[in-house]
């Protein structure tokens, strides 16, 4: 989504609530019901204009000691936009957004997805007739066990529920990739 349409999307989700209700209930949107449902459209956005920095700070300004928590706050606050819950589809968004935003940008991934893992490492043994060999009469190549950092290449299912939602335009948010192998130093890059 560009930002032209990101800055037309904001103005109607304003305006829209107003046209669809009775003329005693025409109001803008107002608070945390605007920043909620800024939140939303530019969340769904890979391109973010500086229209959203007030409802995104608003957002990742939600922090609780426990990460369900967090995520049940920030889930709330979603939740505070009348089209949150217009359909199933949409609630199933709000909760990815809820879980994943934040979370999913590959240094988050290295550090959440990082584990440490003994590996065995074995040097090949010589060709016989090598002048290696010959000095060394070694048959059994030198095998040493050292731990290495390894992040997983498996996007969490939070991540994927977000990056590949219904309502998220395809290409428009770009999940991370995983470069390498995990016992290489393999990671995740943006």
């Amino acid at each position: 989504m560009s930002h032209y349409a990101i800055r037309t999307a904001l103005a109607i989700a304003s305006a829209t609530f107003c046209l669809s209700q009775p003329a005693s209930a025409s109001t803008l949107f107002e608070g945390d019901v605007k920043l909620a449902c800024e939140a939303i459209l530019c969340l769904s956005s890979g391109s973010r204009p500086d229209e959203c920095t007030p409802s995104l700070q608003r957002f990742f300004s939600i922090r609780h000691k426990k990460a369900w928590e967090t995520i049940q706050a920030r889930h709330d606050f979603l939740r505070q936009c009348p089209s949150a819950n217009q359909d199933a589809r949409m609630q199933s968004l709000v909760a990815a957004m809820a879980n994943a935003a934040g979370s999913c940008q590959a240094s988050r991934l290295n550090a959440m997805l990082a584990r440490e893992k003994e590996v065995t490492v074995c040097e090949p043994r010589p060709n016989r007739g090598s002048w290696r060999w010959v000095h060394e009469r070694n048959e059994e190549p030198a095998c040493t066990t050292r731990t290495v950092r390894v992040v997983d290449n498996t996007l969490p299912y939070y991540c994927k529920a977000y990056y590949h939602h219904d309502y998220v335009a395809p290409g428009d948010l770009r999940p991370p990739r995983y470069v390498g192998e995990p016992e290489k130093g393999g990671r995740w890059q943006d």
